[in-house]
């Protein structure tokens, strides 16, 4: 499955999807606490323990390709972190002129790590 939406997924608490490059908007801590969770059990255990547990989340798909939509993910990003306390610098990291360079350092054979998960991203790519 390509995409999916709340008609094709219905109330199946037990639906399963994959998804392609997902990026956490707000959350980071969250997830982090989860991770740090789930390598003190054992993971044979995994299964049985959180049998009943559920986190909450939200999925939007963006087209980033679509200039209008490029604008609705960085107020998306912007707005979502609203209310923990963000400098403005951290947001200088999505502005095109900073992703062009990365994109032609890439070219040439260099990767410029801009953001702190581009480490990460980076390292899943090559």
């Amino acid at each position: 499955m390509d995409s999916i939406s709340v008609k094709s997924l219905g109330n199946n608490l037990n639906a399963s999807f994959k998804i392609k490059n997902p990026q956490i908007v707000n959350g980071c801590q969250t997830v982090n606490s989860i991770y740090e969770a789930l390598n003190k059990i054992d993971p044979n255990k995994l299964d049985e323990e959180f049998k009943d547990c559920f986190v909450m989340l939200k999925i939007l798909e963006i087209n980033r390709e679509d200039d209008n939509e490029k604008i609705l993910y960085k107020d998306i990003v912007r707005y979502t972190n609203s209310q923990n306390s963000i400098k403005e610098s951290t947001f200088i990291a999505n502005r095109s002129e900073f992703l062009r360079l990365q994109t032609e350092f890439e070219r040439k054979g260099f990767l410029l790590l801009i953001k702190q998960s581009d480490k990460h991203t980076f390292s899943e790519k090559y």
